[in-house]
């Protein structure tokens, strides 16, 4: 003879296991039992609350008695969860013993449309990121193609304007005294126009160096200390013009360090003029060295006007460090600071500043005394 399950089975599957929302209210509709399917949809936090806090009733009709009447008609219910978004389900009340009883199911249609939708958005987003990346591999060939063509135009343009530059500036030199006024300044316009566009065609070379990333060192083991007074030489004029004077503390002895001179002068200047150009006039620009750990670290300080919080983060990018205020609106093309990064890396060393704004800025660098790390950095 068969045996049929009894009342409390059904009971324990549909609290437990059945697929359905089942929500247990009081007479005044407050919610005091929900089964496990209806926790996962709704959340733990429902418990205790109204039902109309949960319902979503975009017509601001919703009773409980109009609600609970007509058991036998599904009522289409948005749902608030804690996902964000209402979701909609199809509701039917029942009595029990307890109270009134909401039994709640999702609309299999409605699921089968979303998950169509779902698919095809998907696709779509296979689709325009294949494009994008199609895109951007031709926007890096276009950028190189342009950086080697800036290349070969600076170059080729540096050795005749190198050349109308020097002969003009001997002219001048050779002749100051044997021409009037009129043609000496004509002679000193060429000198000057020919010089910024050395400077300029230098910068475009630059940028292109920055942008391909390639940097060749020519390694030899050297003392550093003549580097920096070199340095140090190639800005006193630019000083003096300022009354600025430049302090070279050299009281430590250091060891000497696998670089490229030239390279190193490069950043060490570049670090010195930008200190200068930030500068008050009558004031002084610091510099020094010592062991950091196992590398040698390089400090240059201004008494300048710092650099705001805003531009530090950007500060070593190409064209970037032109945007600081200069103390006596000097022109610069913002590629100084993001070359020496470069070249400090390539080195494996680090570059950086410690600045308050109105106060005064220190640059530093380190450079590494062995060459593993440079040998690291070429590999990488």
């Amino acid at each position: 003879m068969d045996t049929f399950p009894s009342v409390s089975f059904y009971e324990n599957y549909l609290l437990q296991d059945a697929p359905v929302l089942v929500i247990d209210i009081d007479d005044s509709g407050i919610i005091q039992k929900l089964n496990s399917h209806a926790k996962q949809i709704l959340g733990d936090e429902a418990l205790g609350r109204s039902i109309f806090d949960i319902i979503v009733d975009f017509g601001n009709s919703l009773t409980l008695e109009s609600l609970l009447q007509n058991s036998l008609k599904e009522k289409m219910l948005d749902l608030s969860t804690p996902r964000g978004l209402p979701e909609t389900f199809y509701f039917r009340s029942i009595k029990t013993r307890e109270g009134p009883r909401l039994l709640g199911r999702r609309h299999f249609e409605d699921e089968a449309l979303y998950f169509e939708q779902i698919v095809d958005i998907n696709k779509d987003l296979a689709v325009l990121t294949r494009r994008l990346s199609q895109q951007n591999a031709e926007l890096d060939r276009l950028n190189q193609l342009k950086t080697q063509f800036v290349a070969m135009a600076a170059h080729d343009l540096r050795s005749p304007t190198a050349s109308i530059q020097s002969c003009s500036t001997f002219l001048l030199e050779s002749l100051k005294d044997a021409l009037d006024s009129e043609h000496l300044a004509v002679l000193e316009g060429i000198v000057n126009e020919s010089e910024s566009m050395l400077k300029l065609i230098t910068s475009f070379l630059n940028t292109a160096t920055i942008e391909s990333g390639h940097i060749e060192l020519k390694l030899t083991k050297v003392s550093i200390e003549p580097t920096i007074e070199q340095s140090i030489d190639t800005c006193l004029s630019k000083a003096r013009d300022k009354n600025i004077t430049i302090e070279w503390d050299n009281e430590f002895k250091l060891p000497f360090i696998e670089m490229d001179r030239g390279k190193i002068k490069e950043v060490i200047t570049n670090l010195l003029m930008n200190s200068i150009q930030h500068s008050y006039a009558g004031s002084s620009v610091s510099v020094s060295a010592h062991m950091d750990g196992s590398a040698v670290k390089i400090v240059i300080s201004d008494q300048g006007v710092g650099v705001p919080e805003e531009v530090k983060s950007t500060l070593f990018k190409a064209f970037s460090s032109g945007k600081t205020k200069k103390t006596d609106n000097e022109s610069s093309t913002g590629l100084g600071l993001a070359i020496s990064k470069t070249i400090v890396e390539k080195h494996g060393g680090e570059i950086g500043l410690v600045s308050e704004d109105g106060v005064g800025t220190s640059f530093f660098f380190t450079l590494p005394l062995t060459q593993s790390k440079i040998i690291k950095n070429e590999h990488s």
